[in-house]
């Protein structure tokens, strides 16, 4: 294989948001378990000069946040899935492709069961091959986000050279440099050959649901120690109280305040996770996190992560761990492998 190229693999049975922050190369994302599924992960990782491919099936609802490096695009679909997700403000299925600009935020609504590629390019190495393939430049974004829907014959060839190529990586032959030239080609056949794609006013609520998002976040972290008051909430959104409940159905798939009790036990397992350990850490966590009651949040903690508080962070096997979800192959037991070649 010419080239330097590295592969990994990662396999989790328990959520642990510090693992699963780098598992979108050159990205920092963070985590939030938003329903009691069990949790596995399966992560693989390929990589050349050039290409940066990552896709991982998630048994959970999650809800992901972060940003974009500022050097590449990142290109995404869903190989598979139950349900729609829901990425920077619309609803994406199966058969639509998102592409995000360098440096661009992401938040991502993933419902359990879904299996997630995003591939990473600079813009000059896609146009070449686009030029190369197609004879002439695609349309991308400048910033932001934009979604595209293929033609269903270029859409169903994309997941065929997809699955191709990462059976190959997986066995490090040399055939997968012709299929990673392949699938970038595939990629590009799927850009250029769109059957719809995002409009100037699509793209105008996209940025409108973004700036929903972020002060939902930023309201909720501010007064994580208090009661929720949706009128309060929705005065900070610029809504009405029933408005947020609509969008936030939509957009998270649960009330807002069930949001609100999710994002608070999110935050709460990460301070447990990094804290060290004291008389009272637990109460003194739930407080702070909005817990007034510490059995109900004890309870809801426990339903949430498979895992009571005290167990978090200080190295002890939960009272009960759910069997794997996903099959690998060539995945360890546990942590993560990196296989490289020259």
């Amino acid at each position: 294989m010419g080239g330097t190229t590295l592969y990994r693999t990662l396999r989790l049975h328990r959520f642990d948001p510090e693992m699963l922050a780098n598992v979108l190369s050159q990205s920092k994302l963070e985590h939030f378990l938003m329903g009691s599924d069990p949790c596995d992960v399966v992560h693989e990782h390929w990589e050349d000069e050039v290409v940066l491919l990552d896709h991982a099936k998630y048994s959970f609802k999650a809800w992901v946040r972060g940003e974009f490096g500022d050097g590449r695009l990142c290109i995404g679909f869903i190989r598979d899935h139950i349900n729609p997700c829901w990425i920077n403000g619309t609803e994406v299925r199966s058969d639509e492709i998102v592409v995000f600009a360098e440096h661009s935020e992401l938040a991502y609504r993933a419902d359990r069961h879904t299996h997630w590629v995003a591939t990473q390019v600079t813009r000059d190495y896609l146009q070449t091959m686009a030029l190369e393939f197609l004879g002439e430049e695609v349309e991308l974004p400048s910033h932001g986000m934009k979604k595209y829907r293929p033609l269903p014959e270029t859409m169903a060839q994309l997941r065929r050279v997809f699955d191709d190529f990462t059976r190959l990586v997986r066995r490090t032959e040399v055939a997968v440099e012709c299929y990673k030239d392949m699938f970038v080609f595939a990629l590009v056949a799927a850009l250029g050959g769109v059957s719809a794609r995002s409009t100037p006013s699509e793209t105008a609520k996209l940025q409108q649901a973004m700036l929903t998002v972020k002060r939902a976040e930023a309201f909720i972290l501010s007064n994580l120690a208090h009661p929720y008051s949706s009128s309060d909430f929705a005065g900070v959104l610029s809504m009405t109280e029933r408005n947020v409940e609509l969008q936030f159905k939509r957009m998270f798939g649960m009330s807002p305040h069930r949001w609100r009790e999710c994002f608070g036990l999110n935050m709460a397992y990460r301070r447990l996770a990094r804290a060290r350990w004291k008389a009272g850490l637990v109460s003194d966590v739930a407080m702070e996190c909005g817990f007034s009651h510490a059995g109900r949040f004890s309870s809801s903690y426990g339903k949430l992560f498979h895992e009571l508080p005290h167990e978090t962070g200080r190295g002890m096997e939960p009272a009960k761990l759910a069997p794997p979800v996903f099959p690998i192959e060539r995945a360890p037991e546990t942590g993560a492998q990196e296989e490289s070649s020259d």
